[in-house]
């Protein structure tokens, strides 16, 4: 049994997926790109968790391990599939699976945006030219009919990254490479977008609502006067500028590696420790502390949305679970309101342009069956939760 520490009451002990990744048989920019080449594998039916018998098959697994929350999405191109035209369907069946999970137990945070755009959106320009009130038409729709159904509301899942990998490294939609003064004026818009969005789901729902964002840590190879000024300048660029630019109830915090610069320039990842994940990053816990450390000066509650490592053999996650919960403890106890764990992901999933070829699932996902198995790193998170829960 993991060491009994006692976490405060009603902290949430969770997982999370996104809409695209696990849902299946979606038409979207993404589904696009992947038949374009732009990712190792099509999506296809992914986890085929929009099947309500499949997903509620899910949810007992999520009983099972203990969890008090799930973080899922909602799929913009499902919800309107043309331009103005809401699928009331679509929401009613996202409803009957929040419901399964409020009957479970389980509650519930919801993110309206992780990355995926309608094929009409991106056709009739894409986020730096299109009018975005398709967009806010969605975002109202789909919180009055979630209203009593979602705990949490999450805008924009890492805004940043699709501005970096979409319109910088060209890797991900609509694929422009360095495209400077588009990422700029698009980090601007979708950060005005989020506060107007803010604005829909608080007076729809009523409810908490915050932007999840990537947090990297920026370290020193040496503590040279240089490297902490370009990890300085990094850290405001990267980390703390989209938070001081929207307006939030808590902090959705995702995190998985740091960057080390040595000099001018970040040491590659194979050089900053032995232990990689499948992805080739570094497994860093106590860097996730210096994150939450360095939030502190928000004053906001925090939610860590996003933690988790590829690993196929499940050989690290178990340990990486252990040090992670035991670096926001520190975070914790150096008096940083974090509230929420979610361990990314509860399955194995369609990992964007690395297709199926990156296992992070808590529960193995054989995508040729959709036959599930709970691996071994999934019942040492149990029993963590079990020894951090007051009973």
């Amino acid at each position: 049994m993991e060491k009994r520490v006692v976490f405060p009451p009603n902290f949430l002990w969770g997982t999370a997926t996104s809409a695209h990744q696990v849902e299946g048989d979606t038409l979207n920019d993404w589904t696009e790109w992947e038949k374009n080449g732009g990712s190792k594998h099509l999506s296809g039916k992914a986890c085929n968790h929009w099947n309500l018998k499949r997903f509620q098959e899910d949810v007992e697994r999520m009983k099972v391990l203990g969890l008090n929350a799930y973080r899922m999405g909602v799929e913009w191109s499902r919800v309107m599939p043309k331009p103005g035209v809401i699928e009331q369907g679509v929401l009613n069946q996202y409803r009957q699976m929040l419901m399964i999970l409020q009957q479970a137990g389980i509650s519930t945070m919801v993110t309206l945006h992780h990355f995926t755009n309608p094929t009409w959106f991106v056709k009739s320009g894409d986020w730096t030219k299109t009018s975005l009130e398709p967009f806010y038409a969605y975002v109202d729709a789909t919180t009055k009919t979630l209203a009593d159904n979602v705990n949490y509301w999450n805008t924009f899942n890492e805004p940043l990254i699709m501005v970096r990998m979409g319109y910088r490294t060209g890797q991900w939609p609509p694929g422009k490479k360095a495209r400077i003064i588009s990422a700029f004026y698009l980090r601007k818009r979708l950060a005005e977008a989020h506060n107007e969005v803010y604005k829909i789901v608080k007076r729809n729902t009523g409810r908490p609502v915050g932007l999840v964002h990537n947090f990297t840590s920026y370290e020193t190879a040496h503590g040279w006067l240089i490297e902490r000024a370009i990890a300085g300048l990094q850290d405001r660029i990267a980390n703390r500028w989209i938070i001081e630019h929207t307006k939030n109830d808590f902090l959705g915090v995702n995190f998985y590696c740091r960057q080390v610069f040595n000099g001018f320039r970040p040491l590659p990842a194979s050089r900053l420790g032995k232990r990689v994940s499948d992805f080739g990053w570094e497994i860093s816990p106590q860097s996730l502390t210096m994150v939450l450390l360095g939030l502190r000066r928000y004053n906001l509650p925090i939610y860590i949305t996003e933690n988790g490592v590829a690993d196929a053999k499940d050989k690290l996650r178990a340990d990486f679970i252990r040090e992670h919960v035991q670096a926001f403890r520190l975070a914790m106890r150096a008096g940083v309101d974090v509230r929420g764990y979610f361990y990314w992901s509860l399955l194995d999933n369609f990992e964007w342009a690395e297709g199926y070829t990156k296992r992070f699932g808590l529960i193995e996902v054989n995508f040729e069956t959709q036959e599930r198995r709970i691996r071994p790193s999934a019942y040492v998170y149990r029993d963590i939760i079990e020894a951090g829960t007051n009973s």
